[in-house]
């Protein structure tokens, strides 16, 4: 859990404890606070996206590229060993046709 949400639940837990008959209740303040670092937890890891698969190609985003992000990549990188375009792209092409 973040340093920031970690002061954040313990200024407002501290803040609203929980009494009964004038007394503070510790089984139902552990329950609470248990409670609210689980919803807290929960709404992190929602905000942040844990939990799904991520930066692996775009085919998992939901918009596939067939392979022409990969393709542009793997020509860049022969063109910049000193290759022509030409067989820049015959590499490329090659590369990735196994996909």
């Amino acid at each position: 859990m973040p340093e920031p949400t970690r002061i954040r639940l313990s200024e407002s837990l501290s803040n609203a404890p929980v009494i009964a008959d004038g007394v503070l209740d510790a089984e139902a303040f552990k329950a609470k606070i248990k409670e609210s670092v689980a919803d807290e937890m929960a709404y992190l890891a929602k905000a942040t996206g844990q939990g799904k698969i991520r930066g692996v190609g775009a085919s998992f985003a939901g918009s596939p590229d067939n392979g022409n992000d990969l393709k542009e990549s793997f020509r860049i990188m022969y063109e910049r060993q000193g290759m022509s375009r030409d067989q820049a792209e015959n590499l490329a092409t090659l590369a990735t046709s196994s996909r």
